[in-house]
């Protein structure tokens, strides 16, 4: 694949293939370097936005995470997509942990009203935006029978209590 890479560089898709293998092999930096090359020749390639974002998430780069995780969200609220409403939620994560706290409330508030309701998701949103007593959410998480969407929300759950400062409860959410 890389030979094909280097011989014909504009073939976005040899780079989006490369980047997956680099990921799976955990070779983080080469692997962002194939979905910024993709996404340069292809920019609307959406497929790329979600792995990208991820990986910049995981290395801190949290500031490009949340445009990207922004993106993901607006290429699933489109005609046969099934819209993800979690990246909301991890675009603002994202914009939390780039210190923007102000601008990560403005921009949930904003874009929740996409959100499906009554929902998980929603409950979550909720309480990113008004992080008082987590009883609520923690209890609407353990009676979600879906195990993906439940240890999603765990994780989104135990982020925003580690940003408040509540490590034990971000542990308990984690584990």
């Amino acid at each position: 694949m890389s030979r094909v890479a280097e011989t014909d560089g504009d073939i976005f898709l040899t780079y989006v293939l490369r980047a997956r293998a680099y990921d799976a092999l955990g070779e983080r930096s080469q692997a962002v370097a194939d979905y910024e090359r993709a996404l340069s020749l292809e920019p609307g390639y959406d497929r790329a936005y979600l792995p990208l974002a991820t990986l910049y998430f995981e290395t801190e780069r949290y500031a490009d995470a949340a445009v990207l995780f922004g993106r993901a969200y607006d290429a699933t609220d489109s005609p046969g997509v099934p819209r993800d409403d979690a990246l909301l939620l991890a675009a603002t994560l994202s914009m939390k942990f780039d210190g923007r706290d102000r601008e990560a409330q403005t921009y949930l508030e904003r874009e929740s009203v996409r959100m499906q309701r009554p929902g998980l998701v929603y409950d979550v949103a909720r309480y990113y935006v008004n992080p008082g007593n987590d009883s609520y959410v923690i209890a609407q998480i353990a009676r979600e029978e879906d195990p993906f969407l439940r240890a999603r929300m765990h994780f989104y759950v135990g982020a925003q209590s580690e940003l408040l400062g509540r490590r034990n409860s971000a542990l308990a959410m984690y584990r």
